[in-house]
C-alpha cells in the first residue's frame, strides 16, 4: 500500500507528496461503485478498511511535522486536502454498500413473497379454505417470515439460501394447512353448509368441526320444531268455527179442506168505447180466459 512519508527538521527536508498525491488520485478512480454479489461486497469492506487506513496515515504524518515553514504548510495542506478525499470516499463506500444490500435484501424478500402468493392462487381447493388460507399467509405474515430468515446473513449467497429455504418451507405448510382444512370441511354435509356462515373463520381457528356441527344439528333442530309449533297455533287461532249442522224438521201436516165444485159462468161487460178501445180489451182478456168474444151490443 503506498504511503506519504514526511520528514521535517526546521525545514522540509524529504517529501514524496507529488507522487502521493497521484497515487492517491488513481486509487479512488478504481474503486467500483457498483454491488451485485458477496465477491463485490467483499471487495467494498476490504477497499473501506484501506481508506481508513490511508487517511489514518497520512494524518499522523501531518502530525508528525512540527515546527513548520511554508514549504512543510504546503506539504501539510496538500496531505490534508488528500486525507480528507480518503475519508469521504470511506464514508460514500460505506453508504452505498449499507444502501445496495439493503436493496438486494428487499428484492429477495419481494421475489419470494410474490412466488407465494402466485402459489396460492393456484390452489385447487374449495373457495372456504382458499380464504382461510389467504388470511392466514397474507403478504405482511409472508414478508415477516422472510425477514426473519434473513437475520445475521451477511453474504448476497448467505441470504438467498435462507430466503429459498423458507419460502420451500411457507409453500409446505400451505399445502399441509389447504388439506386439512379441506378434510375438515368434508365433515359438513352439504345440506347443511348453511348453518356455518363463519366456516373461514372456523377454519383459521383450527376448532373441531365435528362438535360443533353437533351442537348446531341439535340448534337448529329445535328451532325448526320451534318454528313447526309456532305455525301450527297460528292455523289453529286463524281457522274458523264450523258451522252447525241444522237439526232435522219434522214436516207439518195441514189440514187442507176440499176444494170446492167449479162451474161455467158468463160475465157481460158493456163498454162505451172505439172499436179499437174494445178490441185491445178483448185481447187482453183472451190472453188470460178462453172463450172471450167482442160483440157489439144492440
Amino acid at each position: 500500500m503506498f504511503e506519504l512519508e514526511i520528514r521535517a527538521e526546521s525545514r522540509l527536508v524529504t517529501n514524496n507528496i507529488d507522487l502521493f498525491k497521484k497515487q492517491a488520485e488513481e486509487y479512488l478512480k478504481s474503486l467500483p461503485t457498483s454491488f451485485n454479489n458477496d465477491e463485490d461486497f467483499l471487495r467494498a469492506e476490504e477497499d473501506i478498511k484501506d481508506l481508513k487506513t490511508l487517511e489514518a496515515r497520512t494524518k499522523s504524518a501531518i502530525e508528525a511535522v512540527i515546527n513548520g515553514s511554508a514549504d512543510i504548510s504546503a506539504v501539510i495542506d496538500t496531505a490534508t486536502k488528500i486525507a480528507e478525499e480518503f475519508r469521504q470516499a470511506r464514508l460514500t463506500r460505506e453508504r452505498l454498500v449499507k444502501s445496495r444490500k439493503e436493496d438486494i435484501r428487499n428484492e429477495l424478500i419481494a421475489t419470494a413473497s410474490a412466488n407465494i402468493l402466485a402459489f396460492i392462487g393456484v390452489l385447487n381447493f374449495d373457495n372456504s379454505v382458499i380464504k382461510a388460507i389467504e388470511r392466514i399467509y397474507n403478504k405482511s405474515a409472508i414478508n415477516g417470515r422472510l425477514e426473519q430468515a434473513l437475520k445475521n446473513k451477511r453474504t448476497i449467497s448467505g441470504a438467498d439460501k435462507a430466503v429459498h429455504t423458507e419460502c420451500t418451507l411457507i409453500k409446505e405448510e400451505i399445502t399441509q394447512d389447504a388439506t386439512k382444512y379441506s378434510e375438515s370441511l368434508k365433515t359438513i354435509p352439504d345440506d347443511k353448509l348453511y348453518l356455518f356462515p363463519d366456516i373461514v373463520n372456523l377454519l383459521v381457528s383450527n376448532e373441531d368441526i365435528t362438535d360443533i356441527l353437533d351442537t348446531r344439528l341439535k340448534d337448529e333442530a329445535e328451532r325448526q320444531a320451534k318454528l313447526k309449533e309456532t305455525q301450527e297455533n297460528k292455523q289453529t287461532v286463524s281457522a274458523p268455527a264450523p258451522e252447525p249442522v241444522p237439526e232435522p224438521v219434522a214436516p207439518v201436516v195441514v189440514n187442507q179442506e176440499p176444494a170446492p165444485d167449479k162451474e161455467q159462468f158468463l160475465i157481460l161487460i158493456n163498454l162505451n168505447c172505439t172499436l179499437e178501445e174494445a178490441q185491445a180489451i178483448a185481447k187482453s182478456l183472451k190472453d188470460k180466459y178462453m172463450n172471450v168474444r167482442l160483440k157489439k151490443s144492440q
